[in-house]
């Protein structure tokens, strides 16, 4: 995946017209685009957005993607490690 910036709009027409005024490739990602569609609730729409600005970034994606090439296994945890369940009791 390829992800990049939305360009500046060269003019206010670029910006109005049906049609992006920049080029789009099939693996292109604009990750400002994820503010549309990725939160539907609106009671944790904006405290998620505070919280997650770096998803919106490209430059967030292509380090993640930089540190898989370099052969880093990344775990994502859901919650903090205070809150996660701990090892089975004997």
């Amino acid at each position: 995946m390829h992800f990049r910036h939305i360009p500046e709009a060269r003019n206010e027409q670029d910006e109005y017209a049906d049609e992006p005024w920049y080029s789009v490739g099939p693996n292109d990602i604009f990750p400002e685009e994820f503010r549309r569609f990725l939160i539907g609730r609106r009671d944790v729409r904006q405290l998620f957005f505070d919280i997650h600005q770096e998803l919106f970034e490209p430059a967030f994606w292509q380090s993640l993607q930089n540190r898989i090439r370099n052969g880093e296994i990344l775990d994502v945890y859901p919650y903090q490690p205070r809150h996660r369940l701990g090892p089975p009791s004997p």
